[in-house]
């Protein structure tokens, strides 16, 4: 794990702030205007970083039901093998600054429609101790591949996602809640290398701290 502690909730949103500016910036520049990163999940063992999965782009370009498949499959796996205990999700997505007049509508498609009123933005779901905490990060592109970035926009306590999104929390939240933990063996460095190979074959490419 990293040797740098991170006690709170907001701590950890904050890394994950900084890490996901840092990876959007690059993509913008190396790819161009509307390249989207990819999901992460970040799993949290107390104060401590302990593992960084990365949705494949092969993945994300799957439906959304089997993506989400996938993201409570990977989840359980490493809280069944590591005893994660917290997990900061990053994504791609949308808010609407005037959420009554896109109330009736996808945020996708309301950026088309009135893209006045409804921002992209990366956004941060956080799970711990049967709670969530959900934060975004809105920005604009300007050329040449550059970023705008606006303040965070932070809910805590509850969730402003919307339909079908609200059940990434949900899922998030049951697989800390009711997956047992497993007693990792003694050759602790085999063991999650294997972990790795399985969360691959799935779609995430896996990082242990």
């Amino acid at each position: 794990m990293l040797s740098t502690p991170f006690p709170s909730s907001l701590d950890k949103l904050a890394l994950a702030v900084q890490s996901a500016v840092e990876v959007k910036e690059q993509t913008v520049k190396e790819y161009g205007i509307g390249e989207d990163i990819n999901i992460n999940l970040y799993g949290w063992k107390g104060a401590y970083l302990h593992a960084i999965l990365q949705m494949s782009t092969s993945l994300m370009a799957k439906p959304h039901e089997e993506r989400f498949g996938r993201v409570a499959d990977a989840t359980c796996v490493v809280r069944r093998a590591t005893g994660i205990d917290s997990i900061t999700m990053i994504a791609e997505g949308y808010i609407s600054t005037d959420p009554t007049k896109t109330a009736d509508m996808p945020l996708n498609e309301a950026f088309v429609k009135q893209g006045s009123v409804v921002k992209e933005c990366l956004t941060f779901t956080h799970i711990y101790d049967e709670q969530v905490l959900f934060m975004t990060k809105p920005y604009v592109y300007n050329v040449p591949r550059k970023l705008i970035w606006e303040d965070e926009i932070f809910t805590p306590g509850q969730t402003v996602m919307r339909g079908g999104n609200a059940k990434y929390p949900m899922m998030l939240s049951k697989v800390l809640r009711e997956v047992d933990v497993e007693e990792a063996p003694l050759d602790e460095e085999t063991y999650l290398e294997t972990i790795a190979i399985g969360l691959r074959n799935i779609g995430f490419e896996t990082s242990w701290f």
